[in-house]
């Protein structure tokens, strides 16, 4: 009785420890009439393999990257949406990717419109950041494409 409590728990123990969590939250802010084009914030410590699998996955959901604006800027005429993610990596035997945190703002306004998160568990696997960030990405851009647009 002892050793199939022992055995459950183990196994209870493992399989929670193997689940990645994934949020994506989006606020009441109407969403820009147009989402074509996004201005690209940068993060203290982003990396430009991870710049150029963000501008991929934004042309695959038909937003095109028009310009690099300095960290921190929070309003811009020259695009549609802001957008700016933090990632954090870990090393095992080789890099992996642990936390990665997508925002997407109203470039005139600079109000938050959604906001994606996705959060490795404690017993990682080696994810592929493409992969990662274009589903995150796809949820984000369907759930923004249903808030009520701004009138112009």
């Amino acid at each position: 009785m002892l050793r199939m409590f022992l055995l459950s728990f183990i196994s209870f123990a493992m399989l929670s420890g193997c689940a990645t969590s994934t949020s994506v939250l989006t606020s009441i802010a109407p969403r820009p009439s147009s989402i074509q084009t996004a201005a690209f914030v940068p993060d203290h410590g982003n990396t430009s393999e991870m710049d150029e699998n963000l501008k991929q996955q934004l042309a695959a959901q038909g937003i095109r990257i028009t310009t690099l604006l300095p960290v921190g800027t929070r309003s811009t005429k020259l695009a549609d949406l802001m957008v700016s993610y933090m990632d954090e990596w870990h090393w095992d035997v080789a890099n992996y990717i642990s936390m990665l945190t997508v925002n997407l703002y109203d470039a005139e306004t600079g109000a938050m419109l959604v906001s994606g998160r996705w959060k490795e568990a404690d017993m990682h696997t080696f994810h592929d950041p493409n992969t990662l960030l274009k589903e995150l990405l796809t949820e984000m851009i369907s759930r923004l494409k249903r808030q009520p647009g701004r009138a112009n």
